[in-house]
């Protein structure tokens, strides 16, 4: 029978998992990632994502005029990405990255999310630029830019588990905890069903006495 002290335990040990998922997220470095350059009709695009799995960052643009090198500062919502890993896929709208006197560069783009496991991810660009209809597919890889990065493998002194790990960690326990609450409530029924037996049994034999003797 699970004890209740037994599953005092696991909830403690439920809760410190929450708080380190929490304490992971909050890490803000961000590795250095290769971009890939493709020339679309009269543009060039420059694509990619510097990110560790579990941290917040975004599918990263920049739109430049070749003709000319000067960077394209009139994109108006009119250009979406899905951001597609294996067979899940999220549509966003590129927005600008630059703020004059803030942060960026002009002609940058970006969709923020939260990348929450490390791995390939495609790009695909949709819209237009300008006049120019774009529908491109960007795929990271080595030949292109860098995946999706596993936080643990940068972590030092010890590995610590990602987000994703913890995740599923998390689940798991929780899995289990409903389990052993389960177990339990199952037990304490059994028991006040076995004492009614009790009951109903030295009941029934009392009865059989009495008309034992009244024989």
């Amino acid at each position: 029978m699970r004890t209740v002290a037994a599953i005092a335990v696991r909830t403690v040990r439920l809760g410190m998992i929450v708080a380190l998922t929490a304490a992971i997220m909050l890490i803000g470095t961000q590795p250095a990632s290769a971009h890939e350059t493709r020339e679309v009709d009269r543009f060039t695009f420059v694509v990619g994502i510097p990110a560790y799995a579990g941290i917040p960052n975004g599918v990263s643009l920049s739109i430049t005029d070749t003709a000319s090198g000067q960077p394209f500062v009139d994109l108006e919502d009119t250009l979406d990405v899905d951001i597609i890993f294996g067979e899940e896929t999220l549509t966003m709208t590129m927005n600008p990255a630059f703020v004059v006197g803030v942060f960026g560069t002009e002609g940058e783009y970006t969709a923020d999310f939260v990348p929450s496991r490390p791995g390939q991810y495609t790009f695909h660009f949709h819209g237009t630029v300008g006049d120019v209809e774009v529908d491109e597919e960007f795929v990271s890889g080595p030949e292109t830019f860098s995946d999706v990065e596993d936080i643990s493998e940068a972590s030092f002194p010890v590995q610590d588990p990602t987000t994703g790990q913890l995740a599923d960690r998390l689940e798991q326990e929780i899995t289990r905890l409903n389990e052993q609450v389960d177990d339990a409530a199952t037990d304490e029924v059994a028991r006040w069903l076995a004492a009614g037996a009790l009951v109903l049994g030295a009941a029934a034999l009392g009865t059989a006495l009495v008309a034992m003797r009244r024989r």
